[in-house]
């Protein structure tokens, strides 16, 4: 499925290089943010609407400062990362997919990000998180599946989710030797 359409369905993917595929850094967080919400309606969003979109997600996701007009490069890395996922919760999706999110920010906005990640699977919201963060994967996961070279290592759900196990599952080949 192309993007538009994924989006459209309530499909919504959140990079791991915000950069370079997430956000456009020479432009404002205002238009960073609703840019999706464009994608899923197939037009300009109107002034009003869309600062109103900014408003709530600045709030929401604490950004600082929570200024429409202030580019995204002149915003540190937690506060870009907080922009990004702004701009994929502002779409209204059914399904969130996590790549790394909270890779390059400081301890406080992710903190803020799993909270949110959190909130939004206890609303309902199926997320699909991939990280290579364990202790972020034991806090935010409910089943885990350790891939490697595109094959199921293994699969952990509830108590069996530790850092140890996951660290375990990772590092055995094949044969299942350590």
């Amino acid at each position: 499925i192309d993007m538009p359409n994924r989006i459209r369905r309530g499909v919504v993917y959140l990079t791991e290089d915000r950069k370079l595929r997430g956000l456009a850094l020479s432009l404002d967080s205002l238009t960073n943010m609703i840019s999706g919400v464009q994608v899923r309606d197939r037009s300009r969003v109107d002034s009003g609407r869309a600062r109103r979109i900014f408003d709530e997600q600045a709030k929401t996701l604490q950004l600082y400062p929570a200024e429409p007009a202030r580019l995204i490069s002149q915003l540190s890395g937690g506060n870009q990362q907080k922009v990004l996922l702004g701009k994929c919760l502002a779409i209204g999706p059914s399904v969130l997919m996590l790549d790394e999110p909270t890779r390059g920010v400081d301890i406080g906005a992710k903190q803020l990000i799993h909270e949110t990640i959190a909130r939004l699977a206890d609303e309902g919201m199926s997320i699909l998180l991939v990280s290579s963060d364990l202790p972020e994967l034991v806090k935010l996961s409910n089943r885990v599946l350790v891939l490697r070279r595109g094959h199921l290592v293994r699969e952990m759900t509830g108590a069996m989710i530790t850092e140890d196990d996951l660290l375990l599952a990772a590092n055995v080949d094949e044969e299942g030797a350590a």
